[in-house]
């Protein structure tokens, strides 16, 4: 049995633990098992775009107090409606190690989002029999654009590349803040 305690940016629920945003194992409802309990952290990066940071503590015992050694995985639920968890849009996260250490967090960014739009996130963990945790409570969190560059010559660094109205094309290649070359490139 799983329990997995994360935090998070909003509201304490109902039974939520002394510390604002953290939850307590008796919020948590078995499934499979396995508990899940409290919330998870999301952060919309800013300056970036469709997306979203989720983190959460990963569980270091199973719901009867023993060492937990067989966590495989968790599924990051979302969705722009109430309740995505349980539900068909989801991304495995494999863990990183099926016996985590005190305090260990987790993180995954959510890609591919519509900037601007209100977003519901729920996570379970999964051990490697396919046992899955019952939901955490759910947070959410608007998706900030994602900011883009390129890097045309592969040197690692940012460049610039300008479209004129008229259609051509001017490329600056970087190098840090100073211009290493530029040119104008075909359309």
């Amino acid at each position: 049995m799983l329990a997995v305690e994360m935090t998070a940016d909003q509201d304490p629920q109902p039974g939520a633990g002394p510390a604002a945003g953290l939850f307590d194992e008796r919020q948590g409802h078995a499934v499979g098992g396995h508990d899940v309990v409290a919330a998870v952290l999301l952060v919309a990066a800013s300056g970036e775009a469709g997306i979203l940071d989720a983190s959460w503590t990963a569980p270091t015992t199973n719901t009867d107090g023993n060492a937990l050694t067989d966590l495989g995985s968790y599924r990051v639920y979302y969705g722009t409606m109430s309740s995505p968890c349980p539900g068909p849009t989801f991304r495995q996260v494999t863990s990183p190690t099926t016996t985590p250490g005190p305090v260990e967090t987790v993180s995954y960014r959510l890609t591919g989002l519509v900037a601007g739009t209100l977003y519901r996130v729920s996570v379970t963990a999964v051990d490697l029999n396919g046992n899955e945790s019952a939901c955490s409570p759910e947070a959410s969190a608007v998706a900030a654009q994602q900011a883009t560059s390129a890097d045309f010559n592969g040197d690692g660094k940012a460049d610039i590349l300008w479209r004129y109205s008229s259609g051509a094309n001017y490329l600056w290649l970087m190098n840090g803040l100073s211009v290493a070359s530029q040119g104008s490139c075909p359309s």
